[in-house]
């Protein structure tokens, strides 16, 4: 990553800090921390952000990101997601707005402190950030990154992984055959 990407990321991280919105590192970052690095463009976090949090928070991001409030608020409202994107470098940070689904809400209190880019940070636990792959992977086959993200975070962290925990959410979730594929992916021999 570069650091100006890094540097946006950061002044994200420091306003929901300071407003102290939870948040958690999610897609391609998480699976980086758990997995192998790969170039990603831009970075996602899901929050937990209130009404009443919204106009300070685009305060906060005004000076060098394009995050205009109404767009936050109409995002809020309807739990849905927004971006913020550094008026500098570019760099783009989709928050998606926890929904308090069964399992958004679990996973989102299963989050990790983590050391990323020198800095502590709320990341995706390793088997929520297999789920949630696997939930893109399922919307839409044809982003094969998403499961080789999976199948690498999988067979790096494959002896830490809480599998009951996987194997109960893979089930509630309806991707419990990609779950399987994944383990048999993982248990070939790398020439195969």
């Amino acid at each position: 990553m570069a650091e100006t990407e890094r540097d946006a990321l950061f002044q994200v991280f420091d306003a929901l800090e300071a407003l102290q919105i939870p948040y958690m590192v999610v897609g391609s970052f998480a699976s980086t921390f758990w997995g192998r690095p790969r170039l990603t463009h831009d970075a996602d976090l899901v929050v937990e952000i209130t009404g009443d949090q919204v106009a300070e928070l685009a305060r906060l991001l005004a000076p060098n990101f394009y995050a205009p409030p109404f767009v936050i608020e109409d995002a809020v409202r309807k739990r849905d997601q927004f971006n913020v994107i550094h008026l500098d470098y570019a760099f783009k940070v989709d928050l998606w707005v926890l929904k308090g689904l069964p399992y958004d809400t679990v996973s989102f209190q299963r989050r990790l402190l983590g050391v990323m880019f020198d800095r502590d940070v709320w990341v995706s636990s390793p088997e929520d950030v297999i789920l949630s792959k696997l939930l893109w992977y399922r919307a839409a086959p044809a982003l094969h990154r998403q499961f080789q993200d999976v199948l690498e975070v999988y067979e790096i962290q494959e002896p830490y992984l809480e599998h009951d925990y996987l194997d109960r959410w893979a089930h509630t979730l309806g991707i419990a055959d990609l779950l399987e594929r994944v383990r048999q992916d993982a248990a070939r021999p790398p020439d195969e």
